[in-house]
């Protein structure tokens, strides 16, 4: 298993619990929404320190996790955020709102961005 491996479209819902979708090992973040489709989910090997960066609400329908990861003394932020086919340049330009606190202070990081 992966360090640190990013799902998204699991078309899973609040209802279903971590244990059913999350293998043995691994510690699990996710981002469900209330609206048909997508989701996305982070899976951490429980081995590896992580902290989950919380959202704000206003964002609640947005596809997004952030958890900071410590290896070798290094942090590393790791954002998964799913756009669908349809994003338009105005969401575009809203995803850059809501992602600059969360890559301005992190030591090193990297973003995965799944074009549909």
């Amino acid at each position: 298993m992966p360090a640190v491996a990013g799902i998204c479209e699991t078309h899973v819902y609040p209802e279903i619990p971590d244990e059913l979708i999350c293998p043995y090992g691994n510690n699990i973040f996710r981002k469900d929404r209330s609206k048909y489709g997508g989701r996305v989910a982070l899976l951490i090997r429980n081995d590896i320190i992580v902290s989950e960066i919380t959202t704000s609400n206003n964002y609640k329908d947005t596809e997004f996790c952030c958890v900071d990861i410590m290896l070798n003394r290094d942090k590393f932020r790791v954002t998964l955020h799913y756009r669908p086919p349809h994003y338009t340049s105005a969401d575009e330009q809203y995803l850059d709102v809501i992602m600059l606190p969360f890559t301005s202070d992190a030591q090193h990081g990297f973003t995965d961005f799944f074009d549909g």
